[in-house]
């Protein structure tokens, strides 16, 4: 060979060659056949270079450690590299790995590197491993939080500590086996320590402690008290606490293991109040609370019982300088200060009664003292009997008699009827004027009352009747008597009858048939007190006239009227007529005017002055004499009435030569037509019902006259006064007669203007139908005329806007109609923002704040016209918008904190989701539960216009694992298997490797129990390795790698 050495012989038919530097070398052989022929061959061989790797890396190491080894990287190599008492951590085919030595003792890395022509080289490394420690850590893995407690690792020679805590402070150094720790607020904490061996190896191990609340107490109750007095204390307990209360200087009343104690304090001393409170973890804490104990007075009342009802008696105690003082009783009435020592009580219940007194010290504490007291029954005699009395009369009152009482009467300007020691009395008061009535009554306890009632001693009525005492039968007469302010009268008659009211101080009396009657009057006093006065009556009997005569007679004709031969005086009246001769004799005769009813009046007279008048009606025909009313001047072909006075039951007869008769002819009223001009005289025959008759004339002149014609529209328009189309022009054709006068008349309430002698114009109010009359005058010939002529005029009603909305809030979008719905109606719109032409209803946004103008024209089919307005009132709205202020990320344990930045608003309107909602200003909530909430908030301002915003709430939660870092997997149920905690992940892998790198043990249950076996073999004593892959609750990945002790 070239370029190398041959290894070993070079006779075989194969040779081992050692290549030298890369570069070219060549192999020769020569071959020799056992007949000594030989050949020889050469091969050209491309000498590759051979990697030189070197090896990077620690050779003393500690155990269970990890450490880095490489060699340096060359392009398309690669590595393969091996090792003993050790695993590797990661990949073991890179130019660099990572190693994890096991147990202590000799261990051994290799490495075979290879070029991309195959060329390899290996390469090895020997390490001392060095023992590691593994601490253990013993203490508390729960705690109280303000509480100290000890955490210690075996104590190992040449070993040094480093101990580290967070969430509590260690008491004393941290550089010895054992320490001690005060933890503080409740959470969690971490108890680390670092153990280093004299070879430098060292092994961190964590204790997670979970920190619990220790109660804080605080006791709420009066710090200053009053002796013998009982109080309440209490201490805010959550839930699942428990509490033990004791005291000092008093007595507990009741449990002593509630939320609040009772506590009667003791005599002048100081006092205290204890609470232990206690967690449902059994953390617990002591508070005391000092009491200042007062004194409290001790009063003693002093004063009279029993006692009299109505009485005045004097209680009272002794008196403390600065002590106050207040008394109240039951049963009576304190007459005096009720805020002093003494007082004086009136007393007015009969029975049990109380006096109590409040003494109160200077320090505020007091004592009441409540004496029972006797009240016997004072008598209350209430007099029974009339305190307004008419002068001399006789009365009784009384009082209510009771057993065992006495009774005592007394009286002024009276005088008592009988005995005066009665629980009745009669008194017969004297005169007009005041009386008084006194008694005392005495009951059989001694208690007397006195009462006494003032009476009125009313004066009695004096009537005297005035009237006559002769009268005449059947005669009405008047009587009286003098009237008195305020009294009242009764009136009653015998023989007669009382015409009229009886109630006043006159009366009418209609006396009866001749012989003897009576009449009395009671006049009554406002006070009650009544007197009768009597008159009697002599009655005298009255005439009876009797008229002789006809009762029905002709007009104008005279008749006889007789009273027949009696022996009295006689006087006639004549009604309707007059009498011819004397009028006080037997008999007269009357002549008679021309009224439809005549009266004879006879009145006779007695020798005892009594008359009676009588009347005879006479029923008086009357002889017509009628006239013809009417025009004298007629216009040829015109009709005209004539008539004359009408009466029942007659009968008329008209005649008109030459005419026409254009109404019956048979009544008092026709109408008569000539058709040719010229002088003519109409008749009238009649004959009344009582057989009477006559006639009348009367003549006319009948003149040629044409009938005017109106001109002008059928059809109008209403409130035609400066209308669009006021054509409303009306007139008469002109003739010849160019005298005529015309007068126009326009039915209400239409206005017109005459624009020439036969012409109007007319402004047309209301719609309905209306009449234009016009009435034709010839002033030469009197000869006058009229005509009529209808208008429709169109009943085009004012319009209304009919909007869906009066007013509103920015923008505002209102549909206006033309209220009547009319098809034949043109709308014509106008709006500040524009015009909408032709159309019954329109839509339009409105956005400018304030009023807002809408016009609406409408035109009938006839061209009327008409408008009306209204305002669109437009409120502006307010901006709704609020701020989170709490920065993100927000988790379930924090409170949210809304502001309110709304402008323009005076109400607001929260909706929190979950069902919360609140009507503050500004707001906030915690929310319990992960997730995205939508929060809204409505903002109103004084016009009622409101905003809304609304913005997502993203409520995080923190998720986290606890790994134990030991357990004891010894069967006796104590720790025998480990697992993990967790909150909010959702997704999870876990590997347990052991010292040698191999996977013992993987799971994605997250409440896994592992039992320490593998391959259902129990794996040794020791610490592995534990690798956690996840996903928390928002998908972000979650990585956790550490130790676990398996101790047995």
């Amino acid at each position: 060979v070239t370029g190398g050495t041959i290894q070993g012989s070079n006779t075989n038919n194969s040779i081992n060659v050692l290549w030298n530097a890369a570069g070219t070398g060549s192999v020769n052989v020569t071959q020799t056949s056992a007949f000594g022929c030989d050949s020889a061959m050469s091969k050209t061989v491309t000498i590759m270079p051979t990697p030189a790797p070197v090896m990077s890396g620690p050779d003393s190491t500690c155990s269970n450690k990890i450490y880095t080894y490489s060699v340096p990287a060359v392009i398309g190599n690669s590595y393969n590299w091996i090792v003993t008492g050790g695993s590797f951590v990661g990949s073991n085919t890179a130019s660099t790995v990572r190693v994890q030595w096991g147990s202590m003792g000799v261990g051994l890395i290799s490495i075979i590197q290879t070029s991309a022509f195959g060329c390899d080289s290996t390469i090895g490394k020997v390490v001392t491993i060095m023992p590691t420690p593994a601490p253990v850590i013993t203490g508390l893995d729960s705690v109280c939080e303000f509480k100290s407690n000890f955490y210690t690792v075996p104590l190992i020679s040449g070993i040094t500590y480093d101990w580290v805590v967070s969430g509590g402070t260690v008491i004393g150094s941290t550089n010895t086996n054992q320490i001690q720790v005060l933890w503080a607020d409740a959470g969690i904490g971490v108890v680390s320590i670092k153990e280093t061996s004299t070879f430098g190896c060292d092994s961190i191990i964590n204790l997670n402690v979970k920190i619990m609340p220790t109660p804080q107490p605080v006791i709420s109750g009066p710090d200053s008290v009053c002796s013998n007095r009982i109080y309440t204390y209490n201490v805010t307990t959550p839930f699942g606490y428990a509490n033990i209360w004791s005291v000092s200087g008093g007595q507990i009343l009741g449990a002593n293991n509630l939320n609040s104690v009772t506590v009667k304090w003791g005599g002048f001393s100081p006092g205290n109040v204890f609470v232990t409170q206690s967690s449902a973890s059994g953390c617990d804490s002591t508070v005391s609370y000092y009491v200042e104990i007062l004194p409290t007075p001790d009063p003693v009342v002093s004063g009279s019982s029993p006692v009299c009802q109505y009485k005045t008696y004097e209680y009272s105690v002794i008196t403390t300088p600065n002590h106050t003082y207040h008394w109240s009783v039951n049963g009576g009435v304190i007459v005096s200060n009720p805020d002093s020592s003494v007082i004086f009580v009136r007393w007015t219940s009969p029975g049990n009664a109380t006096v109590t007194v409040n003494e109160v010290s200077e320090f505020g504490c007091d004592s009441a003292l409540t004496t029972p007291i006797l009240v016997n029954p004072t008598p209350t005699p209430f007099i029974v009997g009339p305190d307004s009395t008419c002068e001399t009369k006789v009365y009784s009152y009384l009082v209510t008699a009771i057993s065992g009482h006495s009774y005592q009467w007394t009286v002024s300007n009276g005088t008592i009827i009988g005995s005066p020691n009665g629980s009745t009395v009669q008194v017969k008061w004297g005169t007009a004027g005041i009386g008084r009535l006194n008694i005392r009554q005495i009951s059989g306890f001694g208690c007397d009352s006195n009462v006494n009632i003032d009476i009125t001693i009313m004066p009695m009525p004096k009537p005297v009747i005035a009237g006559p005492l002769a009268t005449c039968e059947t005669k009405t007469y008047n009587y009286s008597t003098p009237m008195v302010a305020g009294h009242s009268y009764t009136w009653f008659v015998t023989g007669g009858t009382i015409m009229g009211p009886d109630s006043n101080n006159t009366v009418n009396v209609k006396w009866n048939v001749a012989g003897g009657g009576a009449i009395n009057v009671l006049e009554t006093s406002e006070f009650g007190c009544g007197t009768i006065a009597s008159n009697n009556i002599t009655i005298q009997p009255t005439p009876v006239p009797v008229i002789g005569g006809p009762d029905s007679i002709c007009w104008k004709n005279i008749s006889t009227y007789y009273a027949g031969k009696v022996n009295m005086m006689k006087s006639w009246n004549i009604v309707g007529g007059r009498i011819i001769g004397p009028s006080v004799l037997d008999s007269v005769k009357v002549t008679w005017d021309s009224i439809p009813v005549g009266i004879v009046e006879l009145k006779l007279t007695n020798a005892f002055g009594c008359d009676s008048t009588v009347q005879k009606f006479v029923n008086l025909l009357r002889f017509p004499q009628l006239i013809i009313s009417g025009p004298s001047v007629m216009c040829l072909s015109h009709e005209d009435y004539f008539y004359t006075d009408g009466y029942a039951n007659t009968v008329y007869t008209w005649t008109a030569p030459g005419g026409v008769f254009t109404n019956p002819s048979t009544q008092n009223i026709t109408s008569i037509r000539y058709d040719m001009p010229g002088k003519y005289k109409i008749h009238l025959d009649y004959k009344a019902g009582n057989g009477c008759a006559g006639f009348a004339d009367k003549a006319v002149q009948v003149f040629g006259f044409p009938k005017p014609q109106i001109n002008g529209r059928v059809k109008a328009c209403a409130y035609s006064d400066g209308n669009l189309n006021d054509e409303n022009t009306y007139s008469v054709k002109k003739t010849t007669a160019d005298s005529l006068v015309y007068t126009w008349k326009v039915s209400n309430p239409a206005s017109y203007i005459q624009t020439s002698n036969n012409a109007i114009n007319v402004d047309w109010g209301g719609p309905g139908r209306y009449r234009i009359a016009i009435y034709q005058v010839n002033p030469m010939t009197g000869c006058q005329d009229s005509s009529e002529f209808f208008v429709d005029v169109d009943s085009l009603p004012h319009p209304k806007i009919d909007p869906s909305s009066m007013m509103g809030c920015a923008p505002l979008t209102v549909t206006f109609s033309e209220s009547t719905g009319n098809p034949n109606y043109i709308c014509n719109w106008h709006f500040d923002n524009g015009n909408a032409m032709n159309k019954a209803s329109v839509t339009r946004t409105f956005a400018n704040i304030g009023n807002n103008n809408v016009k609406l024209v409408v035109t009938n089919e006839y061209g009327c016209v008409d408008s009306t307005t209204m305002i669109v009132p437009l409120y502006a709205r307010p901006k709704a918008s609020f701020d989170i202020l709490d920065p993100d990320p927000i988790y379930t344990t924090d409170t949210v904190h809304f502001k309110n930045t709304s402008t323009g608003a005076v109400d607001y309107f929260w909706d929190l989701d979950m069902g919360d909602y609140s009507y503050n200003t500004d707001t906030m909530k915690q929310y319990p539960d992960p997730g995205k909430y939508k929060v809204w908030l409505w903002a109103y301002n004084a016009s009622g216009c409101a905003d809304s915003v609304s913005k997502i709430v993203d409520i995080r939660v923190k998720p986290w694992i606890y790994v134990p870092n030991a357990f004891t997997p010894n069967g006796d149920g104590l720790n025998d298997v480990f697992g993990v905690k967790s909150k909010y992940i959702e997704s999870f892998d876990l590997m347990l490797y052991n010292r040698w790198g191999e996977i013992i043990y993987k799971t994605q249950d997250i409440n896994f129990e592992w039992d320490a076996t593998y391959l259902s073999k129990e794996v040794p004593s020791g610490v592995y390795v534990y690798v956690i892959f996840g996903r928390d609750y928002y998908g972000k990945s979650v990585y956790l790698k550490g130790d676990v002790n398996v101790l047995r």
